[in-house]
C-alpha cells in the first residue's frame, strides 16, 4: 500500500468518513500531534451532536490486553472515542489481539498508532489489513526550503507577513524542526504586536541569543567549508559545554570519513542513489552531500581526515593549546582547504 504525506492526509480528511485506524510514524512529532488535533476536530464535525473522547495510552507490553480492552468497549453516551497509543512500535507485528482488532475495528472509534519508527515495519500489521480500514501517513522532517514555506504560511494564519529572508533567518538559526519553529513563532509574533509585517529585524531581535546548536549543525557547516556559521556553532557548542571534545572532533571526522568512503565507491561506478543508501545518508540532513563531495579531491579529504587524526593527538597529549585552539584551527584549515583551488591546498 501507499504511504500518505501530512498533506495528502489533511486533503483525506476533507472527504469523509474518516477511517478507524490511523499510524502516523516518522520524526516531526510537531506535525503528528497537529494531525491528532485535526482529526479530533474532523470526527466531532462529522458528529456534532454525540460527545467525543480522546484517550492518550502509552504502549508497553503489560498494557496491550487493557488497550484492545479500552478500543472494543462501547463509548458511554453512544459517544465516540479516539485512541492515541504514544510508542506503538513496542506493538509486536504478530500479536493475535492487535490483528484481530484491525481486522474486525470498533465502528465508535478511531484508533491512531503514534510510531517513532522512521518508516513501518515491513511486518506491520497494518500493511496487510490497512485497505479501507487504516492508513500509514508518514511524517517526514522538513527540508529548510519547507520549513520556510510552512513560517510563511503559518505567519500568514496569524494575518501577517513575512519575507523569505526573514522566514529563512529563523531556521537556519532554530532549525527546520517544527516544535522550535513553532515556540520562535509565537515569540515573533508577540514581538511584532500589532504590526501586520514580521521584518528581519524583528527575526534578529526576537531570536536573542537562544539558539543551541548541535553536533549535526557543526558537520553540515563544516561539510558546506563555511568557516564563519562554523566557528559561531563551535563557540556555542563549548560555552554550553555541549559535547565532550572528543565528540567535537569525532563530529568532524564522520562526515569526512563518509565523504571519502562515497569517492571509492563513485570510483568502482557505483550510482548516486545506491551511495546513499549504502552510507545511509539522511534524505534532508544529507541533501547537500554530493554537492559538498563533488568540490573535493581524494587527497584533499585525506589531508582533512590527517588534520583530524592529529588534532585529536595533541588534545590527548594534553599540550599547553587549549582545546578551542585546536578545534578552531582544523576547522579553518578543513574549510580553507576546502574553498582554495586545487593547486593551492595544503
Amino acid at each position: 500500500m501507499t504511504f500518505l504525506r501530512y498533506a495528502d492526509f489533511l486533503a483525506q480528511l476533507k472527504r469523509p468518513p474518516t477511517l478507524p485506524v490511523y499510524c502516523f510514524c516518522g520524526e516531526e512529532r510537531y506535525l503528528k500531534e497537529k494531525a491528532v488535533a485535526l482529526l479530533a476536530q474532523t470526527i466531532q464535525k462529522q458528529q456534532p451532536n454525540i460527545p467525543v473522547e480522546c484517550r492518550k495510552l502509552r504502549v508497553t507490553q503489560d498494557s496491550i490486553p487493557d488497550i484492545l480492552s479500552q478500543a472494543l468497549e462501547m463509548p458511554l453516551f453512544s459517544g465516540f472515542k479516539i485512541l492515541v497509543l504514544e510508542e506503538a512500535e513496542k506493538i509486536p507485528p504478530s500479536h493475535p489481539g492487535f490483528s484481530d482488532y484491525l481486522k474486525n475495528p470498533n465502528p465508535n472509534a478511531c484508533m491512531v498508532l503514534l510510531s517513532n519508527e522512521k518508516k513501518p515495519n515491513p511486518n506491520h500489521p497494518l500493511l496487510s489489513h490497512a485497505p479501507p480500514k487504516g492508513q500509514i501517513v508518514q511524517f517526514w522532517p522538513l527540508s529548510e526550503n519547507e520549513a520556510v514555506r510552512w513560517i510563511q504560511e503559518e505567519v500568514r494564519c496569524c494575518k501577517k507577513t513575512i519575507g523569505p529572508a526573514a522566514a529563512q533567518m529563523l531556521v537556519q538559526e532554530a532549525g527546520p524542526g517544527l516544535e522550535n519553529l513553532s515556540k520562535e513563532l509565537d515569540k515573533l509574533c508577540l514581538y511584532t504586536g500589532k504590526r501586520n509585517e514580521a521584518t528581519l529585524q524583528d527575526v534578529q531581535h526576537s531570536l536573542g541569543s537562544r539558539k543551541t546548536f548541535q553536533i549535526f549543525d557543526l558537520q553540515r557547516a563544516v561539510s558546506a567549508a563555511d568557516a564563519a556559521r562554523s566557528l559561531k556553532i563551535l563557540r556555542n557548542l563549548s560555552e554550553q559545554s555541549a559535547e565532550p571534545v572528543y565528540l567535537l572532533i569525532r563530529g568532524i571526522y564522520d562526515p569526512l570519513h563518509k565523504q571519502l568512503k562515497a569517492k571509492v565507491l563513485q570510483h568502482s561506478g557505483m550510482p548516486e542513489t545506491s551511495i546513499h543508501a549504502t552510507l545511509k545518508l539522511h534524505r534532508f540532513y544529507d541533501a547537500d552531500f554530493f554537492s559538498h563531495l563533488s568540490r573535493k579531491s581524494v587527497s584533499q579529504i585525506t589531508q582533512a581526515i590527517r588534520w583530524c587524526s592529529q588534532a585529536d593527538v595533541e588534545l590527548k597529549t594534553g599540550g599547553q593549546t587549549s582545546a578551542q585552539w585546536v578545534l578552531e584551527e582544523l576547522i579553518l584549515r578543513i574549510c580553507q582547504a576546502a574553498e582554495a583551488p586545487e593547486g593551492c591546498k595544503a
